[in-house]
């Protein structure tokens, strides 16, 4: 096995693992001595997990971690720390104090591509988990995919499964289960990808030259019901952009913006005078901390009209509040 990134600083590995390419496949094993490599890591943490339980490797059912595979096209993200809280949960609440415990987890699936290569597509966690706890094998339940598939033909399969298994019966981010869909195909989530990579946007690393958006299910709602125009929301970014300058457009102003902009196609006095907001309000959040929660976009258009543009007659009427909603903006 092979340290895919040489320190032995946790929050450098926490990092790497975090932000691992996608479009790429990352050997298991690999990932955990990469892990295991982390000198304070070695000394304090694995301490205090609780050990695997004891089992003898069947070959019939199980499978070493050296030999199985991760495609992060459609995985979530590897974060350290919350796998971390979890084997030392379970340590605590086990009677044994097992930190891995075969009963409770189950079997991993996998998925053997006609090239021979075996891929995790449900229970990655539990797998670095098990070699965290000094486990070099799992149980699996293996799926062979169709000879004649292709790798795209096999990557949009085991997203699709991911997707039904993951975000119909435990909780994933709405951005976590966009990425999966843009794998297999979703046509919505391709226009969806479209759209972010028109407007120099990344999520979930589908566009990772683009800036970081802040949220995705406001924009989602938004774009897919028609409510929001592909091209005002385009504009409402790159201004987002140019004027603050920031790592990240959070996503509540984007959907204001482009409100804003739908029904006051000026965007160049909208951006100066958003130039000269940002003087003394630096943070986006200035924008968007007194929204409605059920009107979250018009709110925030109905904000930057009557704060930024200091329009309070005929422009702050067609943004979508009645009076009610208005005084609530007003007086939060």
């Amino acid at each position: 096995m092979t340290v895919l990134y040489q320190s032995d600083k946790y929050t450098k590995v926490e990092s790497f693992l975090k932000t691992l390419e996608i479009n790429k496949h990352y050997n298991i094993g690999d990932i955990v001595e990469t892990i295991l490599q982390i000198q304070n890591f070695k000394s304090k943490t694995l301490k205090n997990f609780g050990h695997a339980d004891p089992k003898a490797f069947d070959p019939t059912t199980d499978k070493y971690l050296k030999d199985l595979w991760v495609d992060l096209t459609y995985q979530r993200a590897i974060l350290l720390t919350k796998i971390v809280r979890k084997i030392t949960k379970q340590g605590e609440s086990s009677p044994t104090g097992a930190g891995f415990n075969d009963a409770a987890c189950g079997r991993v699936d996998t998925a053997l591509r006609p090239s021979g290569t075996d891929f995790v597509w449900d229970g990655l966690r539990r797998c670095i988990k098990a070699g965290l706890c000094g486990r070099d094998y799992v149980s699996v339940t293996t799926t062979n995919h169709k000879p004649h598939f292709q790798d795209i033909d096999c990557q949009r399969a085991e997203a699709l499964w991911f997707k039904i298994r993951n975000s119909d019966f435990e909780s994933m981010k709405p951005e976590e289960v966009w990425r999966s869909q843009v794998v297999y195909g979703d046509e919505d989530a391709l226009r969806i990808l479209t759209l972010l990579k028109n407007a120099n946007l990344n999520l979930e690393q589908q566009n990772p030259n683009g800036i970081q958006l802040g949220g995705f299910a406001e924009l989602r709602d938004n774009f897919l019901k028609g409510h929001l125009d592909t091209d005002d929301i385009i504009d409402s970014s790159m201004m987002i952009q140019r004027v603050y300058k920031q790592p990240t457009v959070s996503v509540y102003l984007l959907c204001g913006l482009a409100h804003l902009i739908t029904h006051h196609p000026a965007n160049q006095e909208i951006e100066d005078a958003l130039v000269e907001w940002v003087k003394i309000n630096s943070q986006q959040k200035s924008l968007t901390s007194k929204s409605l929660k059920n009107k979250t976009t018009p709110s925030i258009a109905y904000y930057i009209a009557t704060r930024v543009l200091k329009n309070t007659e005929g422009l702050a009427a067609k943004l979508g509040l009645d009076d009610e909603e208005i005084d609530m903006v007003e007086n939060s």
